[in-house]
């Protein structure tokens, strides 16, 4: 069974009253933005970790198919069930599990996270990985019999995805640019920072950072 598979039917042998619980709880968030990892919280005390980690990137998948086609969540939910074998041991806990997804889904601080997420990620290169590499490089002598000297050297190394292609560029860099680029990243935090509050404050609309995509994974 496929991991999509069995998600599901962890979601649909959910009782009635864990259903609601959850429902609630997401409900009275409030139009807040929650990361994902920050709504698997607000779930775990209705069930574990694992189910409120499923449960939450079964519904942000969901919003992303949904943009992305430009099909509605119901929809998406009966083509789901019609692809479900008739024979199939699971039928009715996968059935129930997509009908708690549609409803869930519809919560406003659900469309809200799937929104964020969408929106962080229109670019055309995203950022996978980042890594300095530091080594020491040698300086021979003329008849390179010995070594005179060396220079540390660093290279800044930065893996994008673009347009679904894996790419990799690497920069060489000094002690000065590293400097730089850190003293650019603490500003770019302190950016983040104040806009947030400056909109929270002035204009009462909650903002929120550039959201992870890695509940999709």
């Amino acid at each position: 069974m496929e991991r999509e598979d069995r998600e599901l039917v962890v979601i649909g042998s959910l009782s009635r009253e864990t259903e609601d619980t959850i429902f609630s709880v997401l409900n009275n968030s409030g139009h807040q933005i929650l990361p994902p990892e920050q709504m698997v919280a607000l779930l775990s005390d209705a069930v574990s970790t694992d189910v409120a980690g499923s449960l939450v990137g079964s519904l942000l998948r969901l919003h992303q198919v949904s943009s992305r086609t430009e099909s509605s969540i119901s929809n998406l939910i009966e083509l789901r069930k019609i692809r479900i074998d008739l024979a199939d041991d699971y039928r009715s806990e996968k059935v129930r599990g997509l009908d708690v997804i549609e409803r869930l889904a519809a919560v406003p601080t659900v469309r809200l996270a799937a929104r964020a997420i969408d929106l962080s990620y229109e670019s055309d290169n995203l950022l996978q990985r980042s890594r300095v590499l530091t080594d020491i490089r040698p300086i021979f002598s003329e008849d390179a019999g010995s070594i005179d000297g060396a220079v540390v050297a660093h290279t800044l190394r930065l893996r994008y995805d673009s347009a679904g292609l894996d790419r990799e560029i690497s920069l060489a860099v000094d002690s000065n640019d590293l400097r730089k680029l850190i003293f650019q990243c603490e500003r770019a935090l302190l950016k983040e920072e104040t806009s947030q509050m400056q909109m929270i404050e002035k204009a009462d609309i909650t903002t929120t950072p550039r959201q992870s995509n890695d509940i999709y994974e």
